[in-house]
């Protein structure tokens, strides 16, 4: 049976809505096993799914965003909060094991003790989830930049991209300036984000900071651009655009 007393009390501080404590969720979330109400046809033989059986999961929609998701109890109390008298078919599923599920099968998430803590685990969490788990790789690659409107003020950057960028600068000392652009790179279809930024200091660490703290909330395939603004195209780009970010 699944135990898991450190993820329910991660929930419970979770709640009180400290990155911190969201930190620490997620930590004891990648290492848990739940327990999953099933529907198995035909029946398991001694605890046992047969090959070919079909294995349905029982699933609450969630209705303010009409949300599929699968349940997932933390320990056989709570599932029994729910099924009174243990009226369905357990199977016992690893976080990523629920991930692959969910990615593969169309649900939306799953929900966490519905009658106890009820916490969701939405598909855009765990895609964020995975992207803040990856390595972050920064890679020197020249960019061939020219013409007069090269790079243009960035016109489609999302509140959360903006929120995590301003948070890095105000906690750095060396980045005096930071403007928001973007371009258009040879054979990609998708436009680059470009940070100009006038700093002082070491310019691959420089770099290397600012790329670490959007990495989670770049796209599949989706690449930033920073350029200082000392660069010749760069300073003309930028001149009579207002910064996004002045220290």
């Amino acid at each position: 049976m699944a135990d898991n007393e450190t993820l329910v009390r991660a929930m419970q501080d979770m709640k009180k809505q400290s990155e911190k404590n969201t930190g620490t969720f997620v930590t004891e979330l990648l290492r848990s096993n739940f327990l999953v109400p099933v529907s198995i046809t035909p029946e398991p033989v001694d605890d046992k799914v047969q090959p070919g059986s079909v294995v349905s999961y029982i699933t609450l929609r969630e209705p303010t965003q009409d949300k599929q998701l699968i349940m997932a109890f933390t320990s056989y109390d709570e599932y029994l909060k729910y099924f009174k008298q243990g009226a369905t078919q357990i199977l016992r599923h690893s976080y990523n094991e629920l991930r692959s599920l969910i990615m593969n099968r169309g649900f939306d998430g799953f929900l966490i003790d519905v009658n106890g803590e009820n916490v969701a685990v939405t598909k855009e969490t765990m895609i964020n989830i995975s992207r803040a788990a990856a390595p972050m790789t920064v890679q020197q690659e020249k960019i061939h930049i020219s013409g007069p409107n090269a790079i243009t003020p960035a016109d489609d950057v999302s509140d959360e991209f903006k929120k995590a960028l301003s948070t890095y600068l105000g906690n750095t000392e060396n980045i005096k300036k930071c403007w928001l652009m973007q371009t258009k790179r040879e054979n990609r279809p998708e436009t680059t984000i470009v940070c100009v930024l006038d700093f002082e200091g070491d310019m691959p660490e420089t770099f290397k900071g600012v790329a670490s703290a959007v990495n989670r909330l770049l796209a599949s395939g989706q690449s930033i651009g920073m350029i200082s603004a000392a660069d010749k195209v760069a300073a003309a780009a930028v001149e009579g655009v207002e910064p996004f970010y002045t220290k």
